[in-house]
């Protein structure tokens, strides 16, 4: 498209109100910081943020649109920016950070009027869920000496007697279980499994075995779930040479009618909130709604030990989210556990709002007493097999940076990792390449995923120079 007519059809098409976006279709909003890892700066040292927008057409850099970009920090301090595409002024931004923490960095596409830049079609590697599908926008930014910060709130002094009691609990109920077999796929057979629990409700759940499983030969594997009410539904298959035991979070039966989820869902948490954000409820931890699902959480491994085709050995904990969260809980409470692989794991640190200057997340549970028992950050301390956090979002608003810091310093540095994904929000992952690095243990900062990192000088030049 001629640059000219562009122009004058992007004059025609603002005087109109309507934002002609489909040249965005495809664009890839990046950014990198100067340092190949984003969490490697000191206090007081120069961050700079260069951005690139992957895939734009000649016409993006007319003089039509800016970046406009927002920078906070656990500072307390925002700063602002308006930097014009018109091919011309460097597309960079430069800040700093004077203490320990998270410098976040938001910019979006915006037109001659300030209103963002609308795509035509959801952006690439788009989460269906994750907000903003469909603007050109980047979220992320830096970590400064991240080793030195700590939680918000000491952890409580009963946290060990709290959690036998917990575990004697749960021992006094017997493990009776109801398996009862549904479609088998091409790997594994399938059932759906209830198992009887101490708390309100019983342990659901799927499980899958490949099929001619020898007993004694393979690894289980319990899968926790992100926050949600969705029911939960039959597993298509399930995964060569793993026991697999997709655990519900909530305890409701299976294929039941529309009127038995309305009321269970109804009832699972007082009037005009979430579940697990009651704080009233949240003020001792017998009551907090995650008390249920820890216990149900320990009487899934539980039943996966009884499993003759269990292995004897090897015991995993997955999930994202919700389920990083429970997969902290199985990392510090499950004896046995050879390996946790938590991403993006919710409400680490829960209390930043009582820390002066920290940022606090835009979507967390306020710190209560109760509510302490179940930061993963002291699970974390108590961890005895390897973490691996298997993704942390620099432009992650639900679970920030700092937050997944602290319970990365709790634990033993010679049984973590983590990979830092620039640009990624809580449900979004940046197609590749994108600047990645991973801090595995006894080891220095590695790329993660060799060529397809750019950090840099290594950033793809402007199609606009």
């Amino acid at each position: 498209m001629n640059t000219n007519k562009f122009s004058a059809l992007a004059v025609a098409v603002f005087a109109t109100g309507v934002s002609f976006a489909g040249i965005f279709d495809d664009v890839v909003f990046r950014a990198a910081t100067n340092k190949a890892d984003p969490t490697a700066y000191k206090a007081n040292e120069p961050i700079t943020l260069a951005f690139t927008l992957a895939n734009a057409p000649k016409e993006v850099y007319s003089g039509d649109y800016s970046i406009s970009w927002v920078r906070k920090g656990d500072d307390g301090k925002e700063e602002k920016g308006l930097i014009p595409l018109d091919g011309k002024m460097p597309m960079t931004l430069t800040t700093k950070l004077d203490r320990p923490g998270n410098v976040l960095v938001t910019a979006y596409v915006v037109d001659k009027t300030g209103a963002h830049v609308k795509r035509d079609k959801p952006a690439p590697n788009a989460c269906s869920w994750e907000g903003g599908a469909k603007e050109v926008e980047f979220i992320g930014g830096a970590l400064v000496e991240p080793e030195k910060l700590d939680q918000a709130h000491p952890e409580p002094e009963d946290f060990d007697a709290f959690w036998a009691r917990q575990k004697a609990r749960l021992a006094a109920v017997p493990m009776i279980v109801e398996r009862v077999e549904v479609k088998p796929g091409k790997i594994c057979r399938n059932w759906k499994v209830k198992i009887a629990c101490a708390g309100p409700r019983p342990v659901t759940g799927y499980l899958s075995i490949p099929k001619n499983a020898k007993p004694k030969s393979l690894k289980a594997v319990c899968q926790f779930h992100g926050y949600g009410t969705g029911i939960q539904q039959a597993p298509e298959d399930g995964w060569e040479g793993v026991i697999s035991f997709s655990v519900n979070a909530h305890g409701y039966d299976f294929d039941q009618d529309k009127a038995y989820y309305d009321n269970f869902l109804d009832g699972i948490h007082p009037p005009s909130t979430s579940y697990g954000f009651s704080t009233w409820q949240n003020e001792y931890p017998e009551g907090c709604y995650f008390n249920g699902m820890a216990l149900r959480l320990l009487r899934a491994y539980d039943f996966v030990r009884t499993l003759p085709e269990w292995d004897g050995k090897t015991l995993e904990a997955r999930g994202g989210s919700q389920g990083g969260l429970q997969s902290m809980w199985a990392a510090g409470l499950v004896d046995g556990l050879t390996k946790a692989y938590p991403v993006v794991p919710w409400c680490c640190d829960l209390g930043p709002d009582a820390v002066k200057d920290r940022m606090a997340p835009g979507w967390r549970i306020h710190w209560t007493k109760g509510i302490s028992y179940y930061d993963p950050v002291n699970f974390a301390k108590r961890a005895k097999c390897f973490v691996a956090i298997e993704r942390a979002g620099l432009g992650d608003t639900c679970c920030l940076p700092s937050s997944i810091a602290i319970l990365y310093n709790k634990l033993a540095a010679d049984r973590r990792s983590i990979v830092w994904v620039q640009g990624s929000k809580h449900g979004y992952v940046p197609p590749m390449p994108n600047q990645s690095v991973e801090l595995p243990s006894g080891k220095t900062v590695a790329a993660f995923r060799g060529e397809n990192v750019f950090v840099g000088s290594q950033l793809p030049t402007d199609p606009a120079k």
